[in-house]
């Protein structure tokens, strides 16, 4: 029986359909990062690094799918890889320096009713906080990790 705090392993299925397809995805990126595959220039001027990001992450995450339920030690560092620039993204764009364009649309029942622009502090505040709840998340774990590989207790004993 299955410990119920333990999370449920992803299916099998999921595992061997998506982890694929994110690799497939990584490896065409990376393609075009390494100009192996021709891309039409962007209106807006793109730093290489994104390619190389958008690369990394898709295939850190497909390995981490393919591995995890397999030797979850192995998986890791993959995973830790996906999740770190997916996070890098999310810092850059909150603080990263040069001009960012953001928009805002509003929905009704699934159908977009209104667009418009919003300001570039708007979406840096956005962005800003989603990117520091998840660093001091990624801290916490770190911290967390730490202090288990050191046999410290995580939650000191009450008495």
């Amino acid at each position: 029986m299955r410990d119920e705090a333990a999370p449920a392993p992803i299916p099998w299925l999921v595992a061997l359909v998506f982890g694929p397809l994110c690799i497939a995805a990584g490896v065409a990126i990376l393609a075009a990062a390494t100009g192996r595959v021709p891309v039409s220039p962007s209106p807006e001027p793109l730093a290489d690094w994104w390619l190389w990001a958008g690369g990394a992450f898709f295939v850190g995450g497909g390995v981490w799918l393919l591995l995890v339920r397999l030797s979850p030690l192995v998986a890791m560092p993959f995973g830790l890889v996906a999740l770190l620039v997916f996070v890098w993204v999310f810092n850059w764009v909150a603080f990263g320096s040069g001009p960012r364009h953001f928009s805002t649309s509003t929905s009704v029942s699934g159908v977009v009713v209104e667009r418009s622009n919003a300001s570039e502090s708007e979406g840096r505040l956005i962005f800003g906080i989603g990117a520091a709840l998840m660093d001091l998340w990624l801290a916490y774990v770190a911290v967390r990790a730490v202090r288990m590989r050191l046999g410290t207790p995580v939650r000191p004993e009450s008495s």
